[in-house]
């Protein structure tokens, strides 16, 4: 009998929310550089661009799903989808709350 195992392009999918993550931090740090903030104000800009990249990770990754359907043709292939999406904010979310304090 067949294991159940989380879909193939279930890791690739989360490092498309990662890369936008990333690609947030890059740009929050380009933006407090360019506008030579002090301390607090250049957290306050890495993190929101941080989770603006992320979010549009996540819609990046509904787009793919969406034009391939056969990830999510079973019940199975979208649980694991939300599962990665949900493991993915959860673990953003509580960085952010440390990083805040």
């Amino acid at each position: 009998m067949d294991q159940p195992r989380l879909i193939q392009p279930a890791p690739a999918l989360a490092a498309i929310m990662i890369a936008g993550l990333l690609g947030g931090v890059v740009v929050g740090g380009v933006l407090t550089w360019m506008q030579w903030a002090d301390e607090l104000a250049a957290l306050r800009i890495v993190v929101r661009s941080s989770v603006v990249g992320f979010y549009l990770g996540v819609v990046a990754v509904l787009f793919v799903v969406l034009l391939n359907r056969k990830l999510v043709e079973s019940t199975r292939g979208l649980a694991a989808l939300v599962a990665v999406v949900a493991l993915a904010s959860w673990f953003i979310v509580k960085v952010l709350i440390q990083a805040i304090g």
